[in-house]
């Protein structure tokens, strides 16, 4: 019922009883790919030996063309176009998410590391997509364990995912109430973490 935007959550578990973890995303990746020729920590320089920025100007066909001739964080919109790390082993196949979202020099600023010699790709998602999966997913739970085992639920969004759905932050959470049927739930935001 209350709603804060500032504070510290600190949750504890126990951990004895049942659980169950469901991973999803609001993106799909796009033919647009590379492989990282440069990167220091959280920043890219250059994709295919070419910079980086112009790279990601073409891959998002010129929308961010202002941003990125000078220091600056990107709009909001950036986050409909994370890069995708590609891995492939083990017989799976997968793309861990980093967003992009800023500009620093001659280098993208992403939210986490990206190596050299990583293959990545261009991702897109839009705030339906993550609506979607994120019903997806609470069905997919549902069917998994019975809604009356079910004593509450945590909800984790990256931070990139977060400025995509910031304006729809309503909606949102009217869905997941709906789709959750009246389990609590707490919602985080997060900054540089690692997917599953």
């Amino acid at each position: 019922e209350d709603v804060t935007s500032r504070g510290v959550l600190l949750a504890e578990t126990d951990l004895s009883e049942y659980r169950t973890i469901n991973t999803m995303a609001g993106y799909l990746p796009s033919e647009k790919r590379g492989v990282v020729t440069r990167s220091e920590g959280r920043l890219l320089y250059e994709i295919n030996h070419l910079p980086a920025p112009e790279v990601f100007d073409a891959w998002t066909d010129g929308m961010f063309s202002p941003y990125l001739d000078h220091d600056c964080l990107l709009p909001r919109s950036a986050g409909k176009f994370p890069i995708g790390r590609i891995y492939n082993g083990n017989h799976e196949f997968g793309i861990w998410l980093t967003h992009v979202y800023g500009v620093q020099g001659n280098a993208l600023m992403l939210y986490s590391e990206i190596g050299k010699g990583t293959e990545i790709c261009m991702t897109r998602g839009s705030t339906k997509e993550i609506l979607d999966n994120l019903k997806s997913a609470i069905d997919k739970t549902f069917r998994r364990v019975e809604r009356s085992r079910i004593i509450g639920v945590f909800l984790y969004f990256c931070a990139g995912c977060t400025n995509l759905v910031a304006e729809s932050i309503e909606q949102l959470s009217m869905a997941i109430c709906e789709s959750l049927e009246g389990i609590p739930f707490i919602g985080a935001s997060t900054m540089g973490e690692q997917g599953c």
